[in-house]
């Protein structure tokens, strides 16, 4: 997978924390920081 691809794919996850590549070990140690992130976010980036 390429890097532009995992980095839509995480992009694209993160609204509906379906976050299969988020859980990969090299990543799991963001999660209070994606959290954090995500709180501040969520309401104007990810509105349905």
């Amino acid at each position: 997978m390429g890097l532009e691809h995992i980095g839509e794919t995480l992009a694209e996850d993160c609204p509906d924390k379906q976050n299969p590549l988020w859980n990969d070990d090299m990543l799991k140690h963001n999660a209070p920081e994606l959290e954090r992130l995500l709180e501040s976010v969520r309401h104007f980036l990810f509105s349905k």
